[in-house]
């Protein structure tokens, strides 16, 4: 095997077989040198040259540790010098490499990091996107559910959103079921509207606004059911007039509860008037319930 390929320890193995057997060779010794400066300590000091040492030390400055003090000249001490010099300069420019990739491979980490939180967010922002698509096509559903319960059951239209509660479905509802008007809003409860739920139900006058009651609608109201009495207004015109009073009661005779004093007795004075004399006791199950029926 050449010499050139020896690792240290063999080196130090052949040089201590050389001290041993006292065979010197210059040669040896300054490839050895110049492989590893560490041989230049194996080499016997009479045999420690000062071109061996130049070898060693331009190798690698720590070799000055075993040069001779008769060969410590201005020269190699310069030599030495600028081999530390350069040593350190590798260092640092080593260290300085190290931070760099550090700092490099933290920023790489950082925008590893960012990435994966933007991607993380626009992950959350779309689940939240499609958990609001769902529920905005839940409720479109339901709402559309409660469209149809409307039109087909009437009262039903308590159900359905405000704002979907347009003009069509109101007459529709009304149409189906008369006490759908107390839940069209004030704005649609036109005399058309109105005159449909009382032609369908009298009771349905609670729910007509009060500038709509006018003499036909409550003549309408009561013809159909004598309890639609309560709601025709006495202000600012009295339309309990006495026909309608009468008409009221010879349908049922509680009606009486709902006639005007100044309809059913006699100017100043607590008699009643022919017509109404008749009167029996109110019966609570025949008078307006709390449900409707």
């Amino acid at each position: 095997m050449s010499i050139e390929k020896l690792s240290y320890s063999e080196f130090s193995k052949m040089l201590d077989d050389i001290k041993r057997s006292n065979r010197f060779n210059y040669n040896i010794y300054e490839i050895a040198v110049a492989k590893d400066y560490r041989a230049l300590e194996h080499v016997l000091k009479f045999v420690r040259t000062q071109r061996i040492c130049h070898i060693a030390v331009e190798k690698d400055a720590r070799a000055i540790e075993f040069v001779p003090e008769e060969f410590m000249t201005p020269e190699l001490c310069d030599i030495a010098a600028q081999e530390i010099k350069k040593a350190e300069e590798k260092v640092a420019a080593a260290k300085k490499a190290e931070e760099q990739a550090a700092a490099a491979k933290k920023i790489e980490e950082q925008a590893a990091a960012a990435k994966k939180a933007e991607e993380q967010a626009a992950a959350a922002k779309k689940a939240e996107e499609q958990a609001a698509a769902t529920k905005k096509a839940e409720e479109q559903v339901a709402v559309a559910k409660k469209v149809e319960a409307a039109k087909k059951y009437g009262r039903a239209l308590e159900f359905v959103p405000e704002a979907l509660r347009d003009k069509e479905l109101c007459y529709i509802a009304v149409e189906k079921d008369w006490r759908a008007l107390e839940f069209v809003p004030k704005a649609l409860r036109d005399k058309e509207l109105c005159l449909e739920a009382v032609k369908k139900d009298g009771r349905a006058l609670k729910f007509v606004p009060k500038a709509l009651r006018d003499k036909e609608l409550c003549y309408i109201a009561v013809e159909k059911d004598w309890r639609a009495l309560e709601f025709v207004p006495e202000e600012p015109e009295n339309l309990r007039t006495y026909e309608l009073c009468l008409k009221a009661f010879r349908k049922n005779e509680n009606a009486l509860h709902y006639v005007p004093y100044t309809v059913k007795y006699y100017p100043n004075t607590f008699k009643l008037i022919p017509e109404f004399i008749n009167f029996k006791p109110v019966d609570p199950s025949n008078s307006w319930p709390d449900k409707y029926d």
